[in-house]
């Protein structure tokens, strides 16, 4: 139901409550790439809020505004629309706002589409790989991260967000490559993807931050994740 300029407030709002709260650097994982104007707009609105960060386009599909609520089955036109904001909008390696994508959930793609999307990746150079793995209630059993070493695919520029559904391997996995994870406990233990492995991750050299997850229900500031975090661990 969001127009382009409902994303444009929510990029613009977001990055100034992020200055506002003491964040002054951010990984945008971007849900909302409905068209390029969208995609325009979003960026538009986090490079006018001022924040520093990584813009991740987002590869996987919205529900369609539809009387059915249809679901596109590929990402089709984002793989050549990301060309463009590479070329045209986020071509600055050094810029304030960089380029990076979160590709097709790995629950659900098959590996064919996980390969080439990575290639695409790597082709456009990416800053970040943002994905979700190990989503607790919602995993698949699969082992994503065990499978993108098997296919020989994982590397340090990957970040694997939430994770506490991850078998004690892929923690070694992440660390061996220096990739990263990214917590976000308040939202992980509201809507049961279990518990963070923020401290644990952490206490076994691996990189690991803390993350803001839909902050219209949640927290907007880390303050909040810190302590939600603590509780967690401690119980």
């Amino acid at each position: 139901f969001y127009t382009e300029d409902d994303a444009y407030l929510g990029n613009y709002m977001g990055g100034l409550d992020s200055i506002n709260s003491g964040i002054t650097t951010i990984v945008d994982h971007c849900h909302l790439c409905n068209s390029p104007e969208y995609v325009d707009r979003l960026i538009d609105g986090l490079d006018n809020s001022g924040i520093r960060g990584i813009w991740c386009y987002g590869w996987y599909c919205n529900p369609k505004y539809t009387p059915e609520f249809s679901l596109e089955q590929t990402p089709g036109w984002r793989y050549e629309d990301a060309k463009r904001i590479r070329r045209e909008r986020l071509s600055n390696d050094s810029g304030r706002i960089l380029f990076g994508v979160n590709p097709s959930e790995y629950d659900s793609a098959p590996n064919e589409v996980v390969v080439d999307e990575l290639k695409m990746c790597r082709d456009l150079g990416a800053k970040v790989i943002s994905a979700h793995v190990g989503m607790g209630y919602y995993d698949s059993g699969r082992g994503n991260v065990d499978n993108l070493r098997k296919l020989g695919l994982i590397d340090s520029d990957m970040l694997f967000v939430h994770c506490s559904a991850l078998r004690p391997e892929e923690y070694e996995v992440i660390k061996q490559v220096g990739a990263g994870i990214a917590c976000t406990p308040e939202v992980d233990m509201q809507m049961a993807m279990g518990h963070s492995p923020a401290l644990r991750s952490h206490k076994i050299g691996i990189r690991t931050g803390l993350g803001l997850d839909i902050t219209s229900n949640y927290a907007s500031e880390m303050f909040t994740q810190m302590r939600v975090i603590l509780a967690d661990q401690r119980a």
